[in-house]
């Protein structure tokens, strides 16, 4: 068995304990999601606890997708706050165009956002569809105007620690890290180009 694979297989045991380790943290619904450096993308998500997730065919088959070209590798168990569980487009990781993320925490003011004052379209009942309608609608080039998204963040209201994904620059990976918890592991035993991935704080 090569390195390469035996690094993968690692970091998809390791990712499945994680997800399933962070059950407590929300057993309503569980989703994960892949983005590799070619744009291409995985996403599954269910309202199921993790460790019942896990065990689906359909989540060994969106795992056995990850190889060294995958630029970001997400999960996330979701207590229900807003937004039906049942209905599956409330359930993360969220697509939004070509935007993909995952967000812990609450919007308070996201209807008022979201409807009145920026006017963007809305497909889920979850308040955290907004971060990633926004990042969609702030991309200019092919890339998220940061400076225009970063100006807009700081209209909200609440809890914001996300991560988001943008297949036409898959190389950049955006990290929202506010008041809420964020597991964020990288591995640099695949090899990258000369450009690399690059992670963005805010």
């Amino acid at each position: 068995m090569s390195g390469s694979i035996r690094v993968i297989i690692d970091m998809a045991w390791l990712f499945t304990q994680l997800l399933v380790m962070s059950e407590c943290r929300g057993p309503h619904t569980t989703g994960i999601a892949w983005l590799n450096r070619a744009g291409e993308q995985r996403l599954f998500k269910l309202p199921a606890h993790a460790g019942q997730f896990v065990t689906y065919k359909a989540y060994q088959e969106v795992l056995s997708g990850i190889d060294n070209r995958t630029t970001i590798l997400l999960g996330l168990t979701r207590w229900r706050t807003r937004g039906d569980e049942r209905v599956n487009c409330n359930n993360h990781p969220i697509r939004a165009g070509d935007i993909i993320g995952a967000h812990n925490g609450t919007i308070y003011n996201a209807d008022y956002l979201l409807f009145r004052r920026i006017k963007l379209r809305r497909f889920a009942q979850v308040d955290s569809e907004l971060l990633f309608r926004l990042a969609h609608n702030d991309v200019r080039d092919d890339r998220i105007d940061m400076e225009r998204f970063k100006t807009r963040l700081g209209l909200y209201r609440g809890q914001i620690t996300a991560v988001l994904a943008f297949r036409l620059d898959p190389k950049t990976i955006l990290v929202l890290k506010g008041n809420k918890p964020l597991e964020l592991r990288a591995h640099l035993a695949f090899p990258l180009d000369s450009k690399g991935v690059y992670v963005y704080m805010i």
